[in-house]
């Protein structure tokens, strides 16, 4: 069955937010649109068809370089986004709700303000308060919760998403069920802290199994399970999963505004490493801007040197912030997007030689990918060697890829197709094209 793009739901709080209300003073089409996208999940085409506009206007909107003035295009968005009474208001426009009559008025005052029959005894209010701090969850299951998370970073190093899944989709229902019983106010921030985690964490495998809708609904339940408890280390973490989706998905400019905005909600926190080095540096890196990709980098190891970072090759799916390896093996990819082998090289090398040492997989072989690259980009390009590299990378996770490998697999061998009389050549063809794509995946 096809999906259809305009299905988007946007959330009922969506319109009590304060940028959204901002936007619809300003009557600031374009900024209206990008918080849709955040929030609702929807896709340039998605919002054109709902507004009668075609996907190229949305994205001049979005990107500033159209301003709306027509009344008639405020109409056509308020109700093709169906905008209640309050939203169409703060436009200027007409409501279409309709309104109270007085006698219903006067009733509802008369309803509010009558007294109960009969207060409570003293047994009942003791009753209450011995209710107040029951809970179905214990501190030491909060705890576990905690090492759960932990742990499962640091599996996924190796086991991948395909074996870890499963697991983590357990626990996430887990918690649901938790979250249907009765905790004191701490407790259950907690367990939303917790269950905006575990949904993030869905969203990252969806997104390096090839499922991007199904990752962006995750980030989406993510997103606003982390917003209902103010977690804001949470939402910046999440809106960094959020731009690795649009990047592979192909949307680069999309996924540098979720970075961007990323950025903006985590302020100082460690986050915004990640979000500077594996948002903003590598789109940046694909719509082709190296004083931006320069910029975004350098930030990334300022960043670094205003927190704890860990040592080593910090795991990808990590709440803690991004490690110096980890943020050189981000700048290299970047960098080769610009073509520039050079500091490809260098970063690379860099954080090969952590790679190395590590129990990940996955970075040890991105970053031989990201190098093989580089010496097929070179002024002496090197397509022997540039091959041995890549058929290794490729060796090492066979059995267990994600889609960022298969995605730099293919693009080291699209670039290697002048040597493919070479052999090692043709033998990394044959090796990239034994990635097939998991069932469900979409390119």
């Amino acid at each position: 069955m096809r999906h259809d793009p305009s299905a988007f739901v946007i959330p009922a709080e969506f319109w009590d937010r304060t940028q959204v209300a901002e936007s619809l003073q300003m009557r600031d089409i374009g900024s209206l649109f990008r918080l849709v996208q955040r929030y609702a999940g929807a896709s340039q085409p998605g919002i054109g068809m709902r507004v009668g506009l075609a996907q190229s206007d949305i994205s001049k909107y979005i990107n500033g370089k159209r301003i709306a003035a027509e009344f008639e295009l405020f109409e056509r968005v308020a109700d093709g986004l169906d905008l209640p009474d309050r939203a169409r208001m703060l436009m200027g426009l007409a409501p279409r709700g309709a309104v109270q009559s007085p006698e219903a008025s006067r009733t509802n005052i008369v309803e509010q303000t009558a007294l109960p029959e009969e207060s409570d005894s003293v047994e009942e209010i003791g009753q209450r308060i011995e209710t107040l701090g029951a809970s179905n969850v214990s501190t030491a299951v909060l705890a576990h919760f905690d090492v759960l998370l932990l742990t499962m970073a640091d599996e996924y190093e190796w086991a991948g998403p395909e074996k870890l899944a499963p697991r983590v989709l357990r626990q996430r229902r887990r918690v649901q069920n938790l979250l249907e019983g009765r905790q004191p106010p701490r407790q259950r921030e907690r367990l939303y802290e917790i269950a905006g985690r575990l949904s993030g964490i869905l969203g990252y495998m969806a997104v390096n199994t090839g499922r991007f809708g199904l990752a962006r609904a995750y980030c989406l339940e993510a997103l606003h399970t982390a917003e209902l408890v103010g977690h804001h280390d949470l939402t910046a973490w999440i809106g960094g999963t959020q731009s690795l989706c649009e990047y592979y998905a192909g949307d680069y400019r999309a996924a540098l505004e979720f970075a961007r905005e990323g950025r903006r909600v985590g302020g100082r926190s460690a986050q915004v490493i990640r979000l500077a080095v594996n948002g903003e540096a590598r789109a940046l890196g694909r719509l082709g801007d190296r004083a931006g990709v320069g910029r975004s980098v350098g930030e990334a190891f300022d960043l670094a040197e205003q927190h704890p970072v860990p040592d080593g090759m910090s795991p990808c799916i990590s709440f803690a912030p991004y490690s110096i390896a980890r943020i050189a093996a981000n700048a290299a990819t970047a960098y080769v997007s610009l073509g520039e082998p050079g500091q490809a090289r260098e970063y690379a090398d860099m954080a090969a030689q952590v790679a190395d040492r590590s129990p990940s997989m996955w970075s040890r072989c991105l970053v031989r990918l990201d190098l093989a690259t580089a010496l097929l980009l070179s002024h002496s390009p090197d397509p022997e060697q540039a091959a041995v590299l890549g058929i290794e990378a490729l060796t090492a996770t066979a059995g267990n890829p994600i889609e960022s490998v298969r995605r730099r697999s293919h693009e080291l061998v699209t670039r290697a197709k002048p040597w493919q009389q070479i052999g090692p050549v043709t033998e990394l063809a044959e090796a990239s094209r034994a990635l097939a794509l998991p069932t469900g995946a979409h390119r």
